[in-house]
C-alpha cells in the first residue's frame, strides 16, 4: 500500500522532474522522501478508518461519507466542488506537461497539440478498457521504474554536488 500511495504521488513527475532535478541538484532531491511519507503517515492515519466506514455503510465516494455523516445537500455539493476544481487544474497540468515532453522528445513544435491529443486519445482508451484497476495493477510497477530510473541517473551522471571532485 505505501509503495502504491509513494508512486502515485509522483506519478508523471517521475519521468521527467525528478530524474532531472537530482541531475541538476544533487542529493538535494532527497527532500521529496520525507515529505512523501509524511503523507503516507497521514493516508494511513485517516484512510484506513475511513475504508472500514465505507465497507460497513456502503460508499462509493468520499462524497457519500461527507452525505451520510453531514445529511448536507449543501455541504456535498461544496465538497464535490471543492474535489473536481482541483481535479480540472491537475488534469489540464497533466496534459500541458505530456505535450511539452512529448514535443521535446521528437524535436517538434512546441506547439503542436496533435501529439497531445494522440497520446490523450490512448489514455481514453485504456482507461476505457481497464479503468482504475488497470492503474492499481501497474502501479507497483511504476514505482520500481521509477527507482530504477533514479538510481541509473544518479549512477550514469554524479549530481552537480559531486562533478568535479576526485
Amino acid at each position: 500500500m505505501a509503495g502504491t500511495v509513494f508512486a502515485s504521488i509522483f506519478s508523471g513527475y517521475t519521468v521527467v522532474g525528478i530524474p532531472n532535478e537530482a541531475y541538476n541538484f544533487g542529493w538535494k532531491s532527497i527532500r521529496w522522501l520525507p515529505a512523501i511519507f509524511t503523507i503516507i503517515w497521514a493516508y494511513f492515519g485517516t484512510m484506513l478508518r475511513l475504508r472500514r466506514a465505507s465497507n460497513i455503510r456502503n460508499h462509493q465516494t468520499p462524497v457519500d461519507f461527507i452525505t451520510d455523516r453531514y445529511q448536507s445537500q449543501i455541504l456535498r455539493y461544496t465538497i464535490l466542488t471543492l474535489q473536481a476544481l482541483p481535479a480540472a487544474v491537475f488534469l489540464a497540468a497533466q496534459v500541458a506537461s505530456i505535450k511539452n515532453t512529448i514535443n521535446a522528445m521528437f524535436g517538434l513544435s512546441p506547439d503542436a497539440v496533435w501529439p497531445v491529443i494522440v497520446i490523450n486519445m490512448i489514455i481514453l482508451i485504456f482507461e476505457w478498457v481497464g479503468g482504475l484497476s488497470s492503474v492499481a495493477l501497474t502501479t507497483p510497477s511504476r514505482l520500481w521504474l521509477w527507482c530504477f530510473r533514479l538510481l541509473r541517473s544518479l549512477a550514469c551522471s554524479p549530481p552537480s554536488s559531486l562533478r568535479g571532485r576526485t
